[in-house]
Formats: C-alpha cells, sequence, structure tokens
C-alpha cells in the first residue's frame, strides 16, 4: 500500500543555496584593492554553506526513511 506523504519544501535553504551559489562564483575572480579582498575573504564562505545545507538535507532523508 502507498502512503502519500507530502513533502515540505524550504524555500529559506534555496536562498541560501543561491548566495551560497553568487559566493563560490565570486571566490574565483578577484577585485582590485581593499574591496577585491574583502570581497575574497567572504566569498570563501560558500563552500561550507554547501556542507551545511547537504548535511540538513541527508539529515532529514534519513528522517524520513525511517517513517
Amino acid at each position: 500500500m502507498e502512503q502519500n506523504i507530502s513533502k515540505y519544501k524550504n524555500q529559506c535553504l534555496n536562498v541560501f543555496k543561491g548566495i551560497a551559489c553568487e559566493l563560490v562564483i565570486i571566490n574565483h575572480f578577484h577585485g582590485p584593492g581593499m574591496v577585491g579582498d574583502i570581497e575574497y575573504t567572504i566569498s570563501h564562505l560558500g563552500v561550507p554553506f554547501f556542507f551545511l545545507i547537504s548535511g540538513y538535507y541527508l539529515y532529514n532523508s534519513k528522517l524520513e526513511l525511517d517513517i
């Protein structure tokens, strides 16, 4: 018998994925001067964001399998 389980799509995580994607792209371009240095430093947060979001989805998929 098939269960109809509605999945909730977290829109906030979609925004975080978009921000992380932009940070990784910015990481590949270096601007001049102090602004470029600050931009380059902040853009290193993109990869940890991806790891956090992936961990959230992996944790939730494990919970859904236990149902």
